[in-house]
């Protein structure tokens, strides 16, 4: 859920995780992907927030 950014309309939720311990009151949106705990990204992710992934592990620097 993402409560801390002004404009959050503009970044939706891809996967609601964890929704078995969620409070009562929070609902998903009625066609939201949704997961009672965590979930393999490999299977649910589209290619390119794959390809994403792998060109940000790609540019980490050890500090």
């Amino acid at each position: 859920m993402v409560v801390t950014l002004d404009n959050s309309d503009q970044l939706p939720a891809d996967v609601h995780i964890f929704t078995t311990t969620k409070q009562p009151w929070v609902k998903s949106p009625e066609n939201a992907t949704v997961f009672e705990v965590f979930y393999d990204y490999v299977k649910t992710w589209s290619k390119e927030n794959k390809a994403h992934r792998k060109h940000l592990l790609a540019n980490i620097i050890d500090i």
